[in-house]
């Protein structure tokens, strides 16, 4: 006798059922069909969630009084390619019907009557980043990242706080400032032992929109990576200290004063294979910038959706990613990139062409994603990253 088996719950087409309730509302007179559209939609409201999502296809759905409503976002390139959502004629109800992998993540808004940008009001789902909260669209098969969430039933590390004096560029003047650091140290620190060192730039950021302290706390409880310290550092101007030809004074602060400084006063190792350096976008370009001035100080990069277009533009200082192919150290380098960036696509396959003629570097990954210029990649692909290039061997 065959064992009894549970048949899979079959799950249910809503975007079928919206598209068959559109087709319902467009075959009544307009008189009928405002009423018809508030009562059924209000039903919907109780039963679906929005965007309605089934398999590839997604439904966003706005309802509001405009004249016009767009969607904006990575899949749009922001502004670039807008999407005018259809209007429900003789109702307040609009509707667009769209295709994305079904494991994208994807940050939009709605653009109402070519003015001003909103959040999805139907979607609870929000993202924040550095220039502000999106609403956010998860596809079913998009991997959950519980590692960026805070856990209370493991050891945390701690955070300290330091003021830098330095000098720095700040609209094109230089200036003496305040350079602000962030030292996390791991659970159980020993003054002892000597660590390997996480820089990561952008350092509030990674903190803030990376979560990347509970990515390290989770990470070394699950024994995914051992014990390490990592140094957050913010930028002053970030234009100057990670693209501009000025770029150097920050360079020469990070590498002459902030490094010996971490490694004199909190256990961190001395040496390249101790080094690890980690950078979004403008802070990706400044990393490849360091290595490229420094290479025999470090053993490993991780380059979130680098803007490495200024390394290959002589307005931004003399063109320096084609020599980074004769840098005489060897390094583990892991690139990651969104499908939906556009602008970045090329610039890192450029970059990753001329890295591979490098026959030094022990290891190089480029990564693909279906997402756009956003810190819920970086952040979710921050384990992920960790793991391949600090790992003995990698497959």
């Amino acid at each position: 006798m065959k064992p009894f088996l549970l048949k899979k719950k079959k799950k249910k087409n809503n975007v079928a059922l919206f598209m068959r309730f559109i087709k319902e509302a467009k075959l009544l007179p307009l008189k009928k069909r405002k009423i018809f559209v508030e009562k059924k939609f209000q039903n919907m409201k109780n039963k679906f969630k929005f965007p309605i999502i089934y398999k590839n296809r997604v439904v966003f759905v706005y309802k509001g009084s405009c004249k016009d409503v767009k969607l904006v976002g990575d899949m749009t390139v922001w502004q670039i390619f807008p999407v005018t959502l259809n209007r429900l004629k003789g109702t307040d109800l609009f509707y667009l019907k769209r295709y994305y992998e079904t494991n994208a993540r994807l940050d939009y808004k709605f653009l109402i009557d070519n003015q001003y940008m909103i959040l999805d009001p139907l979607n609870p789902k929000i993202i924040h980043g550095g220039l502000g909260a999106n609403s956010e669209l998860i596809m079913p098969t998009y991997q959950k990242h519980s590692e960026s969430n805070y856990s209370k039933k493991i050891r945390h590390g701690k955070i300290i706080s330091e003021s830098m004096k330095c000098k720095a560029f700040k609209g094109g003047n230089k200036i003496s400032a305040e350079r602000k650091v962030s030292i996390y140290l791991p659970p159980n620190h020993r003054k002892n032992k000597k660590y390997k060192v996480i820089y990561f730039k952008d350092g509030r950021d990674y903190i803030k929109f990376g979560k990347a302290p509970n990515i390290l706390d989770n990470m070394i409880n699950r024994k995914q990576i051992e014990p390490i310290i990592a140094v957050f550092i913010d930028p002053i101007d970030r234009d100057e200290d990670y693209v501009l030809s000025n770029k150097d004074v920050y360079v020469t602060f990070f590498v002459n004063k902030l490094m010996p400084h971490i490694e004199k006063n909190y256990s961190a190792r001395e040496d390249k294979e101790g080094r690890v350096l980690i950078g979004a976008s403008a802070g990706g370009n400044i990393i490849a910038y360091i290595i490229y001035k420094n290479p025999e100080k470090f053993g490993y990069a991780l380059y979130h959706s680098g803007y490495f277009a200024f390394g290959y533009d002589e307005d931004y200082g003399k063109p320096y990613f084609k020599e980074i192919t004769n840098i005489p150290e060897p390094l583990k380098i892991f690139m990651v990139i969104g499908n939906y960036d556009l602008d970045l696509i090329s610039p890192n396959i450029w970059f990753y062409s001329d890295l591979k003629d490098n026959t030094l570097i022990k290891k190089l990954v480029l990564r693909k994603y279906p997402q756009g210029h956003t810190w819920g990649l970086w952040r979710d692909t921050l384990r992920e990253g960790l793991i391949w290039l600090l790992k003995e061997k990698n497959k």
